[in-house]
């Protein structure tokens, strides 16, 4: 955080180093935070005590730390407080810190009551996370677009944690994702690319008058997208009706064709095959052996990742490590493991968060994701200039960096990163 407020605080809470008052009129006022202003009414009571500000003037202060720098009041205001401490004696390079610190609220700011509220949410969550994954997995896919993650991430990092996902299925998905009597979780209509909740709530209604009894009955009636039900085969949406995914694909293809022939053939027009009816795949499947090669792992997951934005059926680099054993072997797993701060070392995964917030002086800070978990990346100014087209045009990259652990933060200071290139499409 700007200023450099939030780490001496952590370092001063784990008892790393000392809680130190730059004054001694300081000490009522940021008692509670170890001596660190981390709050908008501390650097009210701190103008009004140590710089004699008047009640109004303080609240002026409050206002332009709001203001997020649309006036450049805060530097008004700042260099008034500045002046007033100078006077009063109090040491420079104190004043000098209190002022940097204020402009640091103007970037981030917020008021103590804010901060109860957002630990409250915070804990909550945490303590919903911890006892009950899958519920609140459900939860947090049902609210989405909500906030920092992406339903993959969440998916991912709920099956690490014990949670069985299972995929969106013709048979038993409803609009929302639902917890099954089993403690399962069950993906819903809502996840799919293209799927609105009209055409889904229609589908569940055709399902309860009568269940789907083939591919052919699900496609005469529940009328969805083509490009919706192509993806749906590809991800082995279908494997209910005992179809491989380009079998239920072909017979996807297929319907739309035969259905664009008769609608032809009712304008006038003669297309080949016009005349053939549309419940030509009513029959159950055939029992012959398949003429379509199977997906491989790879292609599972790509399908997935198109029809859904996740994978029930794997992580992505969990693909991609038989294809390229260049990769780096080390994982988030073995670097939380077995902890190698300050050495080098390379990592590969797939890119979940991008950040370059204004406060950070050029910085920005990435978040990697492999099949084993996370690791925080930070690119310094002059790395992230000269690796920015690759940092915004790829999806997965290869990191090499210093390892930086902090307690239960683990981070790497990137020197270099390159894209992985991956090469096997769905087809």
């Amino acid at each position: 955080i700007q200023g450099g407020m939030i780490h001496p605080y952590l370092r001063r809470r784990r008892g790393e180093e000392p809680v130190e008052m730059p004054h001694p009129l300081l000490e009522p006022i940021l008692r509670k935070t170890l001596g660190v202003p981390l709050f908008q009414e501390q650097v009210m009571k701190i103008a009004i005590v140590l710089a004699e500000f008047t009640a109004g003037e303080a609240d002026q202060l409050r206002r332009a730390i709001g203001a997020w720098r649309s006036s450049g009041a805060i530097d008004r205001w700042g260099n008034l407080l500045m002046e007033r401490l100078l006077a009063k004696g109090l040491p420079s390079e104190f004043v000098e810190r209190i002022f940097k610190q204020i402009q640091g609220f103007a970037e981030y700011g917020f008021p103590e009551s804010h901060s109860a509220s957002f630990a409250l949410i915070a804990y909550a969550s945490c303590y919903l996370k911890l006892h009950h994954p899958a519920e609140f997995l459900v939860g947090i896919l049902n609210s989405q677009p909500m906030g920092f993650y992406s339903n993959h991430t969440l998916v991912e990092d709920a099956q690490r944690h014990g949670v069985n996902v299972l995929a969106v299925s013709p048979e038993h998905s409803e609009w929302d994702c639902r917890l099954t009597l089993s403690g399962s979780v069950r993906l819903g209509w809502r996840v799919v690319h293209g799927m609105g909740q009209v055409a889904a709530d229609a589908l569940v209604q055709k399902r309860d008058e009568r269940p789907f009894a083939s591919l052919a009955d699900f496609l005469s009636r529940t009328h969805l997208r083509a490009e919706t039900l192509q993806a749906l085969a590809l991800s082995n949406a279908f494997e209910c009706f005992k179809l491989e995914p380009r079998d239920a694909l072909w017979q996807v293809l297929a319907y739309a064709s035969r259905l664009l022939s008769q609608n032809s053939a009712r304008q006038g027009q003669l297309p080949l095959f016009a005349e053939e009816p549309i419940s030509w795949m009513a029959a159950e499947p055939s029992t012959e052996q398949a003429i379509f090669q199977k997906l491989s792992f790879q292609q599972d997951i790509q399908a997935d990742y198109s029809a859904y934005g996740l994978s029930t059926r794997g992580h992505p680099m969990q693909a991609l490590r038989p294809k390229l054993p260049d990769l780096p072997k080390t994982t988030s797993q073995l670097l939380k493991q077995r902890g190698y701060n300050g050495q080098n070392i390379s990592i590969a995964g797939l890119v979940i968060i991008r950040q370059r917030p204004p406060t950070a002086k050029g910085t920005c800070f990435a978040t990697l994701e492999d099949e084993h978990g996370f690791i925080d990346l930070i690119f310094h100014k002059p790395i992230f200039e000269k690796f920015e087209n690759v940092f915004w045009n790829h999806s997965f990259l290869q990191v090499s960096g210093r390892l930086q652990v902090d307690g239960h933060a683990v981070n790497i200071i990137a020197r270099s990163i390159a894209a992985i290139q991956i090469q096997e499409q769905v087809g």
